[in-house]
């Protein structure tokens, strides 16, 4: 029969917070709430930290009572009997000693972390429905899991996030407390205040534990990943004061009711930015149906950022933020409306193969820089599938505009894609790259990866943009939003298409020009042009011209063939036509070969 850890009813040990030094995973409970079970790694933050010791307490972690919590526990209570052996302790601060002991035989050399707070261990099996284990059970469920020789415990049943609500003035010093003891010990935590979860701004990482009977709450602190060990320095001093400042400032005005006000302005260009991706889904959606057209959207690039949000937003569920689930929801279901709108409802797709290559070249790019760029530009706590899927997104988003921007430089017709779709899309990263410049100053940096990608996004964007209203208005040149000629205004874009691709489709452009050109001659519409140097029927509806040609068809037997030309440059020509002898040719013009739109110098005669 195996032996039975007894642990009498005296089960909590007061140590007055809760620190965890060095994090090597982070498990989440499923829930709305801040991650709250940590694993933690026994040694110090560097090796040029200074060691901060305890006198043989340590307290690794922290989390809510349910069932899968309880599961991890007794996981966690397995690998601590393979440690210990089946000992038999008669309290709990001599269960907290015998892990002390043991962890630091095993490593000797690794410095052991102050760790602050209340250990709490089962008072008996009733209460939390298992029984401790054996060595030999133990071996068996160690090996499967990431507690072997590393970590050990804590469980606080009734532990739960602090609410705005319940903060007073009692409260607050209790948690300022908690951290000036921390400060004492050389810790600076960096992340007690959540700004980034607007609209619903609220205070992580604090913990408070009411008692059975209710009354005065005690405040814990958690989740070290980001703390530094400091030194005596009259800076480090400084950023602990600053610390303290800020926490209590934000306790203070959450507890008035003005810590949402306080958040609109630091998030203020990440809330437009969201706005103005969100317009320019409608704004395409709305132009895709108002000119019953996809003309000009580019399929590629649709598949690829269908393909960016489902693999940036695989956590949907995780987060604790309803404005970021609605928006994430939303970004899935209109990518993949837009496809359907585009495959079913109104087919059409002038993509060349040149295209489909340049897509597929970009998403195994991203699929194989991702692993890459997560592993040197994010901290190794972060390393994880959901992160090389993010990190993947990010790189992905950066560059899956370019079949787009290929698509409009070789379409010669009118397109749906009009200047309010690209200016809300380009609005959207430069305004993240402004909110990345204001979380410079925050504690909460952002990552290093999205900064860097969100700015090629952003560039692209901006030179495109430059060449759409830079081109020459006046050469109205088949429909088209750009061609080769208004390339040469870029910078990035021109050295993109304008070489490289610019030569490859140079041959098929001249058969689409001389097609259209040949169908104007035939009596075929021309096109109505609005001041941007874009069709305006990719604004107004593409169906205006057939509309036209539909309603004058009647008349075409009845009217004179003179009376039905359009063009008073026409008119002219067939009358100096009928004033001349047919084999003489145009005054000014040579023998050869007219230019078009060239009249030989008669347009000067009076």
């Amino acid at each position: 029969m195996a032996k039975k850890q007894q642990i009498p009813s005296d089960n909590i040990v007061n140590l007055g917070s809760l620190i965890e030094l060095k994090l090597v995973d982070v498990l989440q409970d499923g829930r709305s709430e801040m991650p709250s079970l940590y694993v933690v790694e026994v040694r110090r933050k560097t090796d040029s930290s200074r060691p901060a010791r305890s006198a043989g307490k340590c307290v690794l972690k922290t989390f809510p009572r349910d069932t899968k919590n309880e599961d991890t526990f007794r996981h966690e209570v397995q690998a601590y009997s393979k440690l210990t052996g089946p000992v038999t302790y008669s309290s709990a601060q001599e269960a907290a000693d015998g892990l002390v002991d043991t962890l630091s035989a095993l490593k000797p050399k690794l410095g052991w972390p102050r760790c602050l707070g209340y250990l709490a261990v089962p008072t008996n099996i009733d209460d939390y429905g298992f029984a401790w284990t054996d060595v030999a059970e133990a071996a068996a469920a160690a090996a499967q899991g990431q507690t072997q020789n590393a970590l050990l415990l804590e469980y606080i049943p009734g532990l739960a996030p602090v609410q705005l609500s319940d903060l007073d003035d009692a409260l607050i010093r209790d948690i300022l407390d908690v951290l000036a003891q921390l400060h004492e010990e050389g810790i600076h935590h960096r992340a007690n205040v959540n700004p980034a979860v607007w609209p619903k701004p609220g205070i992580r990482n604090i913990y408070v534990r009411y008692g059975r009977s209710g009354g005065r709450g005690v405040p814990f602190i958690s989740n070290f990943g980001n703390a530094m060990v400091l030194g005596d320095s009259e800076r480090e001093r400084r950023l602990m004061e600053a610390e303290r400042e800020d926490l209590e400032h934000h306790l203070k005005r959450g507890m008035q009711g003005k810590l949402l006000v306080d958040e609109v302005p630091r998030e203020i260009f990440r809330i437009l930015g969201d706005l103005s991706h969100m317009a320019s889904k409608g704004i395409l959606i709305f132009s895709i149906h108002s000119n019953r057209s996809a003309e000009g959207v580019s399929l590629i690039t649709q598949i690829l950022y269908a393909l960016v949000f489902c693999t940036r937003y695989l956590d949907l569920f995780h987060t604790g933020s309803a404005w970021n689930v609605i928006f994430k929801i939303t970004y899935i279901l209109t990518s993949f409306y837009i496809l359907g709108v585009m495959q079913w409802v109104y087919p059409r797709s002038r993509e060349r193969e040149l295209s489909w290559k340049l897509g597929a070249i970009i998403l195994g790019g991203a699929a194989a820089l991702s692993p890459f760029a997560m592993l040197v530009l994010l901290p190794k706590i972060k390393w994880s599938f959901l992160s090389w899927m993010w990190s993947f997104s990010e790189i992905l988003e950066s560059v899956c505009v370019l079949p787009q921007l290929l698509l409009l430089r070789q379409t010669t017709v009118p397109t749906v894609i009009d200047s309010f779709y690209l200016l809300a899309l380009g609005s959207y990263r430069a305004l993240y790259c402004l909110n990345w410049f204001v979380r410079m100053f925050d504690e909460l940096k952002p990552d290093a990866l999205s900064v860097i990608f969100g700015i090629i996004q952003t560039a692209l964007y901006a030179d495109f943009a430059w060449v759409y209203y830079t081109r020459q208005r006046v050469k109205l040149r088949g429909g088209g939003v750009v061609d080769a000629d208004d390339l040469r205004n870029g910078w990035l874009v021109q050295r993109i298409f304008g070489r490289t691709l610019g030569h490859h489709n140079e041959e098929h452009d001249d058969e689409e020009a001389a097609l259209h050109n040949d169908q104007q001659q035939r009596g075929g519409a021309r096109p109505k042009w609005g001041s941007r140097g874009i069709s305006v029927s990719a604004d107004e509806g593409i169906f205006e011209d057939e509309e036209r040609a539909e309603a004058s068809q009647g008349l075409d037997e009845a009217v004179d063939p003179d009376a039905k030309m359009q063009d008073p440059d026409d008119l002219a020509r067939a009358l100096d036509d009928d004033d001349e002898p047919e084999d003489a040719p145009l005054r000014g013009q040579s023998s050869g070969t007219t230019p078009p739109g060239v009249r030989g110098g008669d347009e000067w005669r009076d």
